[in-house]
């Protein structure tokens, strides 16, 4: 929903199903358009869409267009980070493939903005997250440098559907652990000495920039405040900020609970820090071999409502008013609240379209305080 002065809030589609055209119509016009409604917080509400790779070949622009009119609601912002499969099945490092590295990556991306482009209505910002280049245990230098080169021709194309068009539509790098790019430090660095290092610099901080998810940042231990503070003194652009939570627990305390947030379908990085030591492990299952003392964060999108559970609680405490200020003055103007995870929440007692009607509220208060 547009709260003011082109600063649009909406929730991410991809908490549902949508590997089939009946799925994917399921999400966005009846789950997503019933929630909305029963948030009561506009007349007219955005929506943030997954639209996998299968279902893009065929897309009907026009049509969608139209049936997001006709429900009240308008669509500014796809995640293009997941290319395939989603849900259901186990997904752990997949969710990386293909990489930027590989024409079918760069293609998948490019068709989502052309799309983009088309749906968007005048005048409203576009953007599209993204991967952070690669896995780790997958990057070397050639992977690296096609990613690059890849990147560059992203922008170009999106520079061409600006001039063509007038739809601006910017690229967001998300930063994840353990992927290539994972603290804001290392992107940033990234950013300034190889990106932005190989020509075409002003096309490039234009069209690219970074997705901040305020989950990743707080399983890194960096208060998502100081994340987007990096970025900003170094002029790289956020162009969207995903709102959520991550968890946290004192051990051995919230052990005998964190357990039955593993899973076979996603990774839940997790690190531990204590006085001496910082631990970094890919998936919780690994960690809970090992159980480190001290503060644990777990890669696990959770509601910015969600108080936590038995010695477990939430990192939403940094999700905060100052944080979101200093966000609105850098001129960011798309914040999604994205909880993928809630398929495989142990909490069988959250009602995920309650779930989200409360984090939609939650969130539009706490920008709207800070405006």
């Amino acid at each position: 929903m547009l709260i003011a002065d082109n600063i649009h809030l909406f929730y991410c589609l991809n908490v549902y199903p949508a590997g089939t055209k009946p799925e994917f119509d399921e999400a966005v016009f009846h789950r997503a358009a019933r929630v909305l409604a029963k948030a009561g917080l506009a007349e007219k509400n955005a929506v943030g869409v997954w639209l996998r790779d299968s279902l893009l070949h065929d897309f009907d622009s026009f049509s969608f267009s139209s049936k997001l009119k006709d429900s009240a609601l308008y669509c500014p912002s796809f995640n293009g980070f997941p290319f395939s499969i989603f849900h259901a099945s186990r997904i752990k490092e997949r969710v990386y493939q293909p990489d930027w590295s590989t024409p079918q990556r760069l293609e998948y991306t490019k068709n989502l903005g052309l799309t983009l482009s088309r749906i968007i209505e005048k005048g409203v910002p576009g953007s599209i997250s993204t991967l952070p280049v690669c896995f780790r245990d997958y990057a070397d230098e050639e992977i690296t440098a096609r990613a690059v080169d890849n990147l560059r021709d992203c922008a170009r194309f999106f520079r061409n559907i600006y001039r063509e068009t007038g739809r601006k539509i910017s690229l967001a790098i998300e930063p994840e652990p353990d992927c290539f790019l994972d603290t804001s430090e290392a992107a940033a660095a990234w950013f300034e000495e190889v990106l932005f290092n190989h020509g075409d610099e002003e096309l490039l901080r234009e069209f690219i920039g970074v997705c901040l998810d305020t989950v990743h940042s707080s399983v890194l231990f960096e208060k998502p405040v100081d994340t987007l503070e990096n970025f900003h003194r170094r002029g790289i652009n956020v162009h969207k900020i995903q709102l959520g939570s991550a968890i946290a627990f004192d051990s051995p305390t919230g052990l005998a609970e964190i357990g039955k947030y593993s899973d076979e379908v996603y990774l839940h990085q997790t690190r531990v820090k204590n006085a001496e030591k910082f631990y970094s492990y890919t998936d919780l299952p690994q960690a809970l071999s090992e159980k480190p003392q001290g503060e644990w964060r777990v890669h696990y999108h959770t509601p910015l409502t969600w108080q936590g559970s038995g010695g477990l609680r939430s990192t939403s405490s940094e999700v905060d008013r100052e944080f979101i200020a200093r966000a609105i003055k850098y001129g960011v103007q798309h914040f999604e609240v994205e909880i993928y995870t809630l398929d495989v929440f142990p909490d069988a007692e959250l009602d995920s379209d309650e779930v989200f009607i409360n984090d939609l509220r939650h969130a539009h208060q706490l920008i709207r305080s800070c405006l």
